[in-house]
């Protein structure tokens, strides 16, 4: 199950996630602790679009498996 967290915190352990990206640092732990509040299973794979830091937060928490 899924912890319930805010969806602005959500969005800013995203944009952090986005940060450390570009900076070519270790983001993994911040990813581990998105991940644990996010359905989408493999929201780790999002990063690697243009996407926004609310996008990648609003698809996962719609997401649904099938």
């Amino acid at each position: 199950m899924h912890k319930s967290v805010s969806r602005d915190h959500l969005i800013s352990l995203a944009e952090r996630i986005q940060d450390a990206q570009d900076l070519g640092e270790d983001y993994s732990a911040l990813l581990a602790e998105l991940q644990e509040h996010l359905p989408y299973p493999e929201v780790g794979d999002l990063f690697f679009g243009d996407y926004s830091a609310d996008c990648i937060v609003d698809f996962s928490l719609k997401w649904q498996a099938e």
